[in-house]
């Protein structure tokens, strides 16, 4: 999970190679929001040589995908996820609830 967050924060387009079922979340995530592809989306959890490639070719020739990845970045610096977390924590535990 870290590594994820990581990589989102660099503001670099994706390519996701998902191997477990949390991870198909991720993938399809990243596609929705135009940050990176599922590479191998039919034979996931196995990839070819071939369709790697072209998640590859297509996003390192997607000018809009690194626009979009360069934006996501500058708002995760913006709010740190574990300062808005502690926050949500923090108003929980004052309201009772």
């Amino acid at each position: 999970m870290t590594d994820l967050f990581v990589q989102k924060r660099a503001g670099v387009p994706q390519i996701v190679l998902p191997m477990w079922l949390d991870l198909y979340n991720f993938a399809q995530l990243a596609e929705q929001i135009g940050v990176g592809v599922w590479a191998c989306r039919g034979t996931s959890p196995r990839w070819a040589p071939g369709c790697l490639a072209d998640a590859i070719l297509e996003v390192a020739g997607s000018d809009e995908m690194r626009g979009k990845a360069q934006q996501l970045s500058a708002q995760i610096r913006k709010t740190p996820g574990r300062d808005v977390a502690a926050d949500v924590i923090a108003k929980l535990a004052m309201s009772g609830k």
